[in-house]
């Protein structure tokens, strides 16, 4: 962006600012499906952030993305946007939470930090990783509950057969499974159901 155009986005988002209208500025986007480039959130519905919104859009399409800020959250890491909820039926989240924050899917590829990040998930029934972070889990030891060479896949649905249950099978896996750690994870998002598999690595002997 050439300077002029620089200073007079800068004008344009500082007037809105001192309207009393409120937006949020990503240096990128970390959300799979989208290109790298910023990114402004906000509520364009008022009649001057509709005219903001076209004029961004107008002269400064290629360079930025637009969308709304209730649907959109910050890296804790590198700062970058991640999608807060889907936007089709085979939506995963490209973020793991944490106990105090969210990471995106690029900051958490790194090691350490997915090992630190997977602790959140493990051992809990009511959480699971994405189907991305999949093959991460696996090289920090976890392997399919009922075989190394195919994962049971379980579902949970509005269809008749689709009511397997995360909670019945932790109680299980608590119960007969002692010595070990396990790990829900997502695999296949529809429409009106979803599949899952189960991950298990032996405990660490302290």
């Amino acid at each position: 962006m050439a300077l002029k155009e620089a200073i007079k986005m800068g004008k344009v988002l500082n007037m809105i600012e001192k309207k009393g209208f409120d937006y949020d500025m990503y240096p990128g986007i970390a959300e799979q499906g989208y290109d790298d480039k910023p990114l402004i959130c906000a509520n364009w519905n008022p009649p001057l952030m509709g005219r903001v919104y076209n004029w961004i859009e107008k002269n400064h399409g290629e360079e930025y993305e637009l969308d709304w800020s209730d649907e959109w959250m910050r890296c804790a890491d590198c700062g970058k946007a991640i999608r807060s909820i889907h936007n089709s039926y085979g939506w995963e989240p490209c973020y793991m939470s944490g106990d105090c924050e969210v990471l995106c899917i690029e900051c958490c590829k790194d090691e350490d930090t997915f090992r630190e990040m997977l602790e959140f998930y493990i051992n809990h029934d009511n959480r699971a990783i994405a189907s991305w972070a999949i093959e991460l889990a696996e090289k920090e030891g976890f392997k399919c509950f009922e075989s190394e060479d195919s994962c049971n896949q379980y579902e949970t649905g509005f269809h008749v057969h689709q009511n397997d249950s995360p909670r019945d099978l932790a109680k299980y896996l608590r119960e007969n499974l002692t010595g070990h750690d396990f790990l829900f994870a997502i695999n296949c998002v529809g429409q009106f159901d979803v599949k899952w598999m189960v991950l298990v690595r032996k405990k660490e002997v302290s």
